[in-house]
């Protein structure tokens, strides 16, 4: 779980980031439960991802006493979270292990699940303009895929997204957008490595909270699969002249790529 492609995830504000990913981005959302210690009744308290790198102990236990290098340990970050993308007002689809993780961490139940859309910066704005979304019903479909339906519809203007018509290929252009380490949306550029019946591999940065992210053809914007795993690869390295852990990065090969499936 590392950079790949020499990219680093890129915030929505970065005007590199196409505008289209940016007028989308609302209809891509945390999954969290209420009850974790940053949710509010009116969205998110984040901290940083210096506070978790230090004190969570899910974070590697080689590190888990050092520091992050700047400017990454600046950047604001929740813990124990994932992401889920609309394909309807009311319809979003997430990885079923995503679920499972954010409910074991405080033993909560389904209901007690909430989306949050609006955890991004824009080039415009740099204030997160949240919208809760309350979860209605979970349905896994296949092994590690789930449909969440919520009692709370997406605002008018945001536009769900689309799945692509035609099955990814070996050398498709791609980008994804999600929480990778609990921050604000973050934009990657990858490719397509190999195809199979039920999944691909790409060669796309990602870390933990990246899970339920769409991969999306970067040609039209559509859904190709859902990011759902990565492989045990380290996701920091110490940076010897600072004196502290930066993001590990990784050439492109069959031990690096992502996981992601296809629609059942």
């Amino acid at each position: 779980m590392a950079i790949l492609n020499d990219f680093y995830p890129m915030g929505l504000d970065n005007k590199s980031v196409p505008d289209s990913v940016v007028q989308q981005a609302p209809a891509v959302c945390l999954v969290c439960v209420v009850g974790q210690p940053f949710v509010t009744k009116t969205g998110l308290s984040p901290k940083t991802s210096g506070f978790y790198f230090k004190n969570q102990p899910l974070y590697p236990n080689a590190v888990s006493k050092s520091s992050l290098c700047a400017p990454w340990a600046d950047e604001a970050a929740v813990w124990m979270v994932g992401t889920a993308f609309a394909v309807g007002v009311r319809r979003f689809i997430s990885c079923w292990h995503v679920v499972e993780d954010v409910l074991n961490e405080i033993e909560s139940s389904p209901k007690q699940l909430l989306l949050v859309s609006g955890y991004f910066r824009t080039p415009s704005s740099s204030k997160f303009k949240y919208t809760l979304l309350r979860v209605l019903r979970i349905e896994r479909d296949g092994l590690d895929f789930c449909t969440i339906t919520t009692d709370d519809s997406l605002p008018s203007g945001i536009r769900p997204f689309d799945f692509a018509k035609t099955a990814a290929k070996p050398g498709d252009d791609v980008w994804t957008v999600g929480h990778p380490l609990g921050q604000p949306l973050k934009y990657a550029e990858g490719t397509v490595a190999s195809t199979s019946d039920d999944r691909f591999k790409a060669f796309i940065t990602y870390f933990p909270g990246s899970s339920g992210s769409p991969v999306c053809l970067r040609k039209t914007g559509e859904v190709l699969g859902v990011l759902c795993s990565g492989t045990n690869l380290s996701d920091f390295a110490r940076d010897k002249m600072q004196g502290c852990y930066t993001y590990a990065k990784f050439p492109n090969n069959d031990d690096s790529a992502a996981t992601c499936l296809l629609r059942p």
